[in-house]
């Protein structure tokens, strides 16, 4: 999903359910490239205020701009890669300071080029790695309140005891 989309998504949305409890942002990696990162971290700022008027109980959680092997009319990849870190900091930090938390995905790196299937999506395996992290989180932020997850130091999926909701 490109951020342009978020605000009319979640207001049509709003016309059919009750405001939700936890808002997952899982968006942005599309527009890396199409925009300059400082009107694109700018932009990303203003949806999630616009989002806190229309849904003032819900809490917000930033789930990281995942890295790809390459990115739409890319010309220098590192630039764009650096983009991704420096919006998923910003972004990440602004959540956290109002209230909300942070999931992200460590074991999903450009060192594991067999997690993606064509460079930009992820493998079935890189899938179920990002599903995991994402369940692991939320149940993380829900139940024991963090706001970044996972913690540092955190072992990966595979060495952790699994837990049910």
């Amino acid at each position: 999903m490109r951020i342009c989309e978020i605000i009319p998504k979640v207001k049509h949305l709003l016309t059919l359910e009750e405001p939700p409890q936890v808002l997952v942002f899982h968006c942005g990696g599309n527009d890396i490239g199409q925009k300059v990162s400082c009107v694109l971290g700018h932009d990303i700022l203003k949806v999630i205020d616009c989002l806190r008027v229309l849904l003032p109980k819900s809490k917000f959680v930033w789930s990281q701009i995942l890295p790809r092997l390459k990115y739409r009319n890319e010309i220098v990849h590192r630039s764009l890669n650096r983009t991704r870190v420096r919006l998923n900091s910003l972004v990440a930090t602004y959540i956290i300071k109002h209230g909300g938390a942070y999931i992200r995905y460590p074991e999903i790196s450009e060192d594991n080029p067999d997690l993606f299937l064509d460079g930009v999506h992820l493998s079935d395996i890189g899938n179920n790695l990002f599903l995991y992290r994402l369940q692991q989180g939320l149940f993380d932020i829900i139940k024991f309140s963090h706001t970044i997850c996972p913690q540092n130091g955190e072992v990966g999926p595979w060495l952790r005891e699994s837990v049910s909701l």
